[in-house]
């Protein structure tokens, strides 16, 4: 006799009750001295870097283990024990937080089967593959490309905390130290707090001596990014899930003379989450897309391609118009944040939806007028919208619409609703586009330069790639998966007539994304450039 799988006893989350697993994570915490606890959570998110770069089954998600630092910050009860088996509780708490996965997974995947809001299995895991991958994933983005976005945008840092005498180089300055601890000086710290080669706190006294040496604000960066520990009743009122830097970002806290700061690089991204919530970037932002997205075409394409906010006969404004070879590709950019997905399917399929057709429908809407301009010979394109003094700046008559591209950029990435446009799209005769964040369109491009490939491979990925949206989708909803899948082939299966889905595991992404040297000497080399300033 056949026994049925039952998730919950599989993954060990039955009778699972969210609150008492993070009272018990807590109370664990607690009971030891803040130095163990850190030399804890450092060790964990170590453990977990070395686990993904191998493809180990025993890694956490890394928004989970970072999760972790604010809530023993927020929760702290300063205990006095010291830990005698530190691996055993490196185990316990990646355990913990695995069984938390698990739980939200299986709340979303217990709705859908209720529900059956999908009459295919493969696309019951839409709403699944969204929500993990936005709680539980850092997108692909480098460190080199937040650090050109903290540039592009520094007077909203300098904003951020122009009251507490910094400004935006001792901001990213700072931080370096703390990432680059071990490798910008020869640091004379106790070494019963390294784990493995790294530290897992340092020296009050040695991280102000370095900052004060770079020139850095010390002491004001220190209150700012770094206070102190403080003993706590315990609150647990929010989420493992939660956007932790909405209460008050801090990139670590101080106890007894040592500092501890997470030693990972994703808290670059709480930050520029951050940014992309400050009133002042709220208006800035398109214009960002805009400006990082027309750099991006110019080195790509070349300068003498590529068109931007021009306007057709009647007033209507396209973002980007790029010529190659006989192709017309045109790319609409849109800013709007990416909504978080709920963990109740029905409303989560709302907002998702919604969010789909404020921004991709729309940039797709906006594309498709290009190729419908074309094919009733409206094909003149302007500097302007007034017609009394605007002047011709192209004229599209000699171009065949069947060889127009529409990409849609977004500024964050939007997993499975760009994944998997036939979700949502309300395609035009079966036209459909390519809709990509700006971080992979970069990665896609210096992928592409570094193999010695032209233009053309772009737009001969772009061109088969719009045609799989009915039978493709990737478990981590990320188009770098996609494109990691062609660069090994150069062409995707066509399974249209056979009705079933091809799904792409992780990894693909690796193909694509191992173009630039590892991200500890991208940061070095900044950092060096920066004390140059």
């Amino acid at each position: 006799m056949e026994m049925e799988l039952n998730f919950e006893e599989y993954f060990g989350i039955k009778d699972f009750k969210l609150d008492q697993e993070l009272d018990e994570i807590v109370s664990t915490l607690n009971q030891y001295k803040p130095t163990e606890v850190f030399f804890i959570l450092n060790s964990l998110i170590i453990n977990n870097t070395i686990n993904s770069t191998k493809n180990h089954r025993n890694t956490t998600s890394p928004k989970l283990a970072n999760s972790l630092f604010y809530l023993y910050k927020k929760n702290c009860s300063v205990g006095y024990k010291k830990i005698k088996n530190k691996e055993k509780l490196i185990n316990y708490l990646s355990d913990k937080l695995n069984k938390i996965n698990y739980y939200y997974s299986n709340i979303i995947f217990e709705q859908t089967k209720e529900k059956e809001i999908d009459s295919d299995f493969t696309l019951k895991s839409f709403y699944n593959i969204n929500f993990n991958t936005f709680h539980f994933d850092y997108p692909n983005i480098s460190s080199f490309q937040y650090l050109k976005c903290f540039l592009m945008n520094k007077e909203i840092i300098n904003d951020m905390v122009k009251d507490h005498n910094l400004d935006f180089y001792d901001v990213i300055k700072g931080w370096l130290i703390c990432i680059l601890y071990e490798n910008i000086a020869d640091i004379n710290d106790n070494k019963k707090y390294k784990y493995e080669t790294v530290f897992t706190s340092f020296s009050e006294k040695i991280i102000l001596e370095l900052l004060y040496t770079n020139k850095i604000n010390h002491r004001d960066f220190l209150e700012y990014f770094f206070p102190k520990l403080e003993s706590k009743t315990k609150i647990i009122d929010s989420y493992p899930t939660d956007k932790f830097y909405k209460e008050k970002f801090s990139l670590g806290i101080r106890y007894n003379n040592r500092v501890y700061y997470p030693r990972s690089f994703y808290q670059f991204n709480d930050f520029w989450d951050m940014m992309l919530e400050n009133k002042l970037m709220e208006n800035k932002k398109g214009d960002f897309l805009e400006e990082y997205t027309y750099n991006l075409l110019v080195d790509f394409f070349g300068k003498e391609n590529v068109f931007m906010n021009l306007f057709d006969e009647n007033g209507n404004e396209q973002d980007f118009i790029v010529i190659y070879n006989d192709y017309l590709l045109c790319f609409e950019c849109k800013s709007e944040n990416l909504k978080e997905p709920f963990r109740d399917v029905s409303r989560a399929e709302k907002r998702m939806r919604q969010n789909f057709k404020s921004s991709i429908q729309k940039a797709y809407e906006q594309g498709l007028r290009i190729k419908n301009n074309i094919e009733n010979n409206s094909t003149r394109y302007y500097d302007d919208d007034t017609k009394s003094t605007r002047k011709l700046i192209i004229d599209l008559k000699n171009f065949d619409s069947q060889k127009v591209l529409i990409t849609c950029v977004t500024l964050e990435n939007y997993l499975n609703l760009s994944n998997r446009l036939n979700k949502y799209l309300k395609p035009t005769s079966n036209i459909y586009p390519w809709v990509i964040d700006i971080f992979s369109l970069e990665h896609i491009f210096n992928k592409i330069i570094s193999i010695d490939k032209s233009p053309q491979y772009l737009i001969n990925y772009i061109s088969e790639r719009i045609n799989t949206h009915n039978y493709l989708q990737a478990i981590g909803a990320e188009e770098l998966e996609c494109f990691g899948y062609y660069l090994g082939y150069n062409k995707f299966m066509d399974f249209t007539n056979l009705n079933t889905i091809m799904t792409l595991g992780n990894g693909y992404s690796s193909f694509v994304l191992d173009y630039f040297s590892p991200e500890i000497y991208i940061l070095i080399d900044y950092f060096e450039n920066l004390q140059r300033h």
